[in-house]
């Protein structure tokens, strides 16, 4: 990646604070954010079975991105994510 195309992209980024446990993404809410983990972990849950509940379809760790299917696809978020 050229130096100004990444000046410009770190220009539009902004830096969240997320505790343990708490939701970054909710299942069904709209997106207009794409997330890039910079440090912990996170996993992804879905609800697959109604009378199941939301069960673990990903885990991220620092280095991930996650959201942009929301963005790409102008739809609403496909699972949770959760720190």
């Amino acid at each position: 990646m050229e130096p100004y195309v990444r000046s410009k992209l770190s220009d539009a980024l902004r830096e969240v604070t997320v505790k343990a446990k708490e939701y970054i993404i909710r299942e069904g809410d709209s997106g207009n954010d794409l997330f890039l983990l910079r440090e912990g972990e996170a996993i992804a849950t879905k609800t697959i079975k109604a009378e199941v509940g939301p069960e673990t379809v990903m885990q991220y760790k620092a280095g991930d991105f996650f959201g942009e299917r929301a963005l790409i696809k102008n739809e609403p978020r496909a699972a949770n994510v959760i720190a």
